[in-house]
């Protein structure tokens, strides 16, 4: 176990004026220049948002259907569940797949990003 947390090196100079440019196309508003860069402040700013982080503690498990993601989060509605699998997909935390063996069947699955 670590007595303090491990040393990072500083982000300086170039990089870190990339590092908010990115930020500020990928995410609107949190790349400060004021502040200086925190990944967690980061991952707050995509995670934060209601109903982020139970849809992305859900997938985590496994790629799911739609109703078995609103039977798995009683408390959200329809809509609001639809409106933010969009918004998630947007933002390349998941993916929607589409397979249509019989019927159509719509999956949903945490990118890369979704599990970072």
């Amino acid at each position: 176990m670590l007595d303090s947390p491990p040393k990072l090196p500083l982000v300086t100079g170039f990089l870190k004026v990339t590092i908010y440019i990115y930020l500020n196309k990928l995410l609107p508003g949190v790349g400060n220049m004021k502040e200086p860069w925190c990944p967690i402040t980061a991952a707050s700013a995509v995670l934060g948002r209601r109903w982020h982080l139970v849809i992305v503690d859900r997938l985590m498990h496994g790629s799911m259907r739609f109703n078995e993601l609103k039977g798995s989060i009683p408390s959200i509605s329809s809509k609001v569940l639809a409106e933010t699998l969009r918004e998630m997909e947007k933002e390349g935390l998941i993916s929607r797949s589409i397979n249509t063996n019989h019927h159509v069947l719509i999956t949903y699955t945490l990118t890369e990003k979704g599990r970072n």
